[in-house]
Parts: structure tokens; C-alpha cells; sequence
């Protein structure tokens, strides 16, 4: 169905961004919409909001087109020393366009939420009504970006001496000069707003919270809010949709290594989940292809991780693969307000099913690289298809047991809104049997302790997740200052050396730099070292291309 989306590539300058475009299944339409989504974390957060807001968008008849800015997501960076808010608005008057091709209309309505409705309503181009639902300006946008990586790296942390650090960008001063000159919308005098512009601010401070304010993981969808945006869209005669063609081809230049590389948009399996196919065109071909599996909640292209890690090995001869699960990114139901949970059979036999189609495509074995619960999914994969290598970075989960990690949302999910209290689980008084329980838990020798607890799904150590990789895949284990000390907490170091002495290949890392979620561009250098180093035969030194936004 059409009104579900369907991926595109198309050109911004001299640029090719990623898009979505929803078009209703009748074959008929009332209007066309560009919807300017949030930058850094705020566009994680909202990522399922703003996919939903497009499908009912579409299923109401209108054309309705998502984006990703310049630099963001699977869209190319903007040039070096570009103004970069100019480059957004020429991305917003891309988009406009290319619902103009994909509708048949004439005016595009434009809806942006936070930093976009900022875009939206600084961008000087035709859209017939403009939509700002609770905008911020750019001042205070990457005030607040800035201070939120702060609140999440340990004291002292190192940050970039050059430009300014958001959460999971980096961006130079000319950059960050550029992005404060859009003003806030709600400040302007009403003279300067257009007329037909629609202002929705949530005034509900739980709304606000569940909508861009949480961890992606425990982020919900606003559909009283989605309806009020929707309802501020004036509906044109009713005409049929002309013929349109998604691109799902893009050859372009890696400016960081000045090789040629092909992006192919993918669809696979019975559920046609979406994916993206990064192969190298210049560079020989590698002998093992790489499977990408980021962070649990996150879908495959929204930070700068996986297409920085699909063009960096493409430039080293090796073939990738990102895709979207079941129940995430553009793989998710519309119908779920929810994020859907990641520690799931089906999460892993969809890796299994992408490592298989990797495998196909290029002919050669799969390496995995996974983050926190991506390394869990990859980990669990290998039991089912074929690996040659893993790489896990920052691996928190340890037990096989679902009931476990069940029970950790339970306790855990009260406690990510500041506004809730403990878990009553953790308020009530702990009866002695319950003490008793935590105390052989602490001091129960090893074997003692997983045979009682493991099988309750009460407990987690490493082995019961490495234990079953098969002997033939080696593992590299990757983990910052707080993941190390789960690590060491879940018995991992004894469990190593037992595997190892066994013959298996374990190797484990530790980077003080490797905050959990690699926001932080130390961070992300540790990771990309981390890359260098698996492929050192045949890599060469490349400049990071995360520099702009």
C-alpha cells in the first residue's frame, strides 16, 4: 500500500537527500504536505510520530512527503563552508517539489515540528499553508541539544574543542552560526506571520514528554495532536494522482575518500521490510560483507552511524546492509503508539533473514556490527544463519530469557519519566525469602547462581548469549567505562577466559571514550578505530565525514 510510504532518493542542489512518499491507495488525492521533522535527538524520538502523522496524512488524501535534512540520516552532507540553514531551506523547497511531482498539485502545505517548524517558517517558498507544531528556534535548539549531551556523558567527559557537540553530531562554528540565526516562530510579531500559518503547542506537559522529550525506547505517539495538525489542512477538489516513480538508485562520491559508491533502496523478505544496499564502485571487492544493526530502537538510517559505517567500508571494498525490523522505523504498524520491543525472537530472525539476503546478494560470508541491543540481536542471529566475525559495541544484555528483559522494562519504564516515582516493586519492603534471593544472587558461586536463576529468567551472564554462538564466528567486544562494569558485574572477564581456553575467538576491548549510545564524537572516533582496525590490511586513513551536520 502506497499510503505506508515508499523510499526515494531525490536531489537537493547538488545533493541527493532520502525521502519518504505516502500517496493514498485510492489512486486519488486532496492535497500535498511536506512534513520538516527535529534534528539530533529530537529526530530519533520522533521518528515514529512524524511516520504516522504521514500515513493518516495519506490516508485522508493527501500526498504526503518526509525527509531527511542535509548531512542527517541516509541524506549527503551539505558542501564544506555552506550556510548551512540556507542548505535546509533549499532541502525544504526540494521536498515541496517532489510532492508537487508525486500529487499534481500545485500549492504543498507544510507541517514542522520543533527545530523544523523553525525551517518551515524561515523558508522563502511558495507552501499555501504552514503548520509550526511547538517550534523552537535555533538559539535555544542547540542550547538545549548541547546541554542534554552533557546530562548524558559522566562528569568530565571529553568534548570536542572545535565546534559545538549535539547528541550524536558534530557541528563546526560556521554550522552552528548558521542554525541560530532561524528565529523562534512563536516570537514573531504577528505582521511577520503569514497569513493561513497554524501555530499547536503542547501544553500538556505529559504529551510534550511522551512526544520528544523521552529515551526513543519509551517515546509514544500524540494522535490527538497528529489529528489537530492534520485538521488545520484545507482539502482541494478531489483529482487522480499522476504517475510517479520512486529512485531507488544513487551513485555518488564519498568527499571523505573521493571514491564512487552505490546506495540501492531494498525491500526484503514476504513483509518487504525496507533496507538500504551500500556497495563499493571504484575499490575491489572485499571478501566479507557487512550486516548493521544499530541500536535497538532506532531505525536504520535516522543518526549518523550507519551510513558514516556503510560509506566508510565501501571505500574499503565492503558491501553493507541496514535494515528496518519488525515493529521499527518504517518497518513499525502505524497503529502502534508505541515503540515495539527489541529483545524478541522475531527481532533476531529478522537479522537472520537480512544476513541471509546479504549473504545472496554478495556472495561472500556476513560480519555483524551491532550497538547495545543490536550486538544482543546479532548475537542471537549467529545461532540461526551462518557469521563470520561479530562485532558488538556496548552490549548491555546478556540472558537469552525474554521474561528477564520483560521484567527490566517493567521496573525501568516508570523510572525514564521524571515526573514518576519507583517501580513498587522497588518501593515495597523486601520480605526475607526476597533477601535471601539477592544474597545468594551476589555471593552464590558462578555455576550455583545460573543454574538457580537463569532458567527463572532472574538473572543474566555472559555465557548464556555467547555460549551458543557457534565455535567457527569470532567475537570483538567493544565497551565504554559504563557498559565495562555490567560487564564485569555479568561475570564476563571468567567467562571469557573459560571460552577462550575452549578454543573460542573472544577478543575485548575497552575505550573510556565509547559512551553507550556514541554521541559524543570521542565516541565515534572510538568506534571508527574500531573499524580501522578490523580491516587494517586493506584499510587506508580516512577523514571522518560527521564534521558537519
Amino acid at each position: 500500500m502506497t499510503s505506508l510510504g515508499e523510499q526515494t532518493w531525490f536531489r537537493s542542489g547538488n545533493r541527493s537527500l532520502e525521502g519518504w512518499v505516502h500517496r493514498p491507495d485510492d489512486g486519488h488525492t486532496v492535497g500535498a504536505l511536506v512534513i520538516a521533522g527535529p534534528f539530533a535527538h529530537e529526530a530519533l524520538v520522533t521518528y515514529r510520530t512524524l511516520r504516522v502523522l504521514a500515513v493518516e496524512a495519506a490516508r485522508r488524501g493527501f500526498v504526503a512527503v518526509r525527509f531527511s535534512w542535509s548531512g542527517t540520516g541516509d541524506s549527503e552532507p551539505a558542501p564544506t563552508n555552506a550556510d548551512l540553514a540556507m542548505a535546509w531551506q533549499e532541502d525544504l523547497a526540494a521536498a515541496v517539489e517532489l510532492a508537487r511531482a508525486a500529487s499534481g498539485v500545485g500549492l504543498v502545505d507544510a507541517i514542522g515540528i520543533r527545530f523544523g517548524a523553525s525551517v518551515v517558517a524561515a523558508a522563502d517558498i511558495p507552501i499555501r499553508r504552514r503548520v509550526l507544531w511547538d517550534p523552537l528556534g535555533g538559539r535555544a535548539f542547540l542550547r538545549m541539544q548541547s546541554s542534554l549531551l552533557k546530562m548524558h556523558l559522566p562528569a568530565g567527559f571529553p568534548l570536542a574543542q572545535q565546534g559545538v557537540e549535539l547528541c550524536g553530531y558534530t557541528l563546526d562554528e560556521e554550522a552552528a552560526a548558521s542554525l541560530r540565526t532561524l528565529p523562534d516562530p512563536r516570537s514573531a510579531a504577528p505582521r511577520d506571520t503569514a497569513e493561513g500559518d497554524r501555530l499547536i503547542l503542547e501544553d500538556d506537559p505529559q504529551t510534550a514528554d511522551e512526544l520528544f522529550g523521552r529515551e526513543p525506547s519509551f517515546a509514544r505517539v500524540p494522535l490527538p495532536s497528529i489529528g489537530r495538525a492534520l485538521d488545520s489542512l484545507d482539502a482541494l477538489p478531489t483529482a487522480p494522482l499522476p504517475d510517479w516513480t520512486p529512485e531507488r538508485d544513487l551513485t555518488s562520491v564519498d568527499p571523505a575518500s573521493g571514491t564512487r559508491i552505490h546506495q540501492t533502496l531494498v525491500s526484503i523478505g514476504a513483509d518487504r521490510l525496507p533496507g538500504i544496499f551500500t556497495e563499493p564502485v571504484d575499490v575491489p571487492r572485499g571478501t566479507i560483507a557487512a550486516l548493521l544493526v544499530p541500536f535497538g530502537s532506532d531505525p536504520k538510517g535516522t543518526d549518523r552511524i550507519p551510513r558514516a559505517t556503510s560509506v566508510r567500508l565501501a571505500a574499503w571494498g565492503v558491501s553493507t546492509l541496514r535494515a528496518d525490523r519488525h515493529g521499527i522505523g518504517d518497518a513499525a504498524d502505524p497503529q502502534d503508539v508505541e515503540e515495539g520491543r527489541t529483545l524478541t525472537e522475531r527481532a533476531y530472525t529478522d537479522v537472520a533473514q537480512f544476513a541471509t539476503w546479504l549473504a545472496e546478494r554478495t556472495g561472500n560470508p556476513i560480519l555483524g556490527i551491532g550497538m547495545c541491543s543490536g550486538a544482543w540481536l546479532i548475537a542471537r542471529a549467529a545461532t540461526l544463519v551462518p557469521f563470520e566475525r561479530l562485532i558488538m559495541v556496548n552490549n548491555q544484555a546478556w540472558s537469552t530469557k525474554r521474561r528477564f528483559y520483560e521484567r527490566q522494562r517493567r521496573i525501568l519504564g516508570p523510572m525514564t519519566n521524571a515526573t514518576s516515582g519507583l517501580d513498587s516493586d522497588l518501593r515495597t519492603t523486601q520480605s526475607f525469602a526476597r533477601r535471601m534471593l539477592r544474597l545468594v544472587r551476589a555471593r552464590a558461586p558462578y555455576p550455583i547462581r545460573h543454574r538457580l536463576f537463569s532458567p527463572l529468567g532472574r538473572d543474566e551472564v555472559v555465557e548464556m548469549l555467547l555460549k551458543p554462538v557457534p565455535e567457527h564466528t569470532s567475537i570483538r567486544l567493544l565497551f565504554g567505562s559504563g557498559d565495562l562494569r555490567h560487564w564485569e558485574s555479568s561475570r564476563g572477564p571468567d567467562i571469557v577466559r573459560r571460552l577462550t581456553r575452549r578454543g573460542r575467538r573472544i577478543e575485548v576491548e575497552h575505550d573510556p571514550r565509547a559512551d553507550h549510545a556514541l554521541m559524543s564524537e570521542a565516541a565515534f572516533e572510538a568506534y571508527l578505530e574500531v573499524l580501522d582496525r578490523e580491516f587494517q590490511p586493506q584499510a587506508r586513513p580516512i577523514a571522518s565525514d560527521a564534521a558537519r551536520a
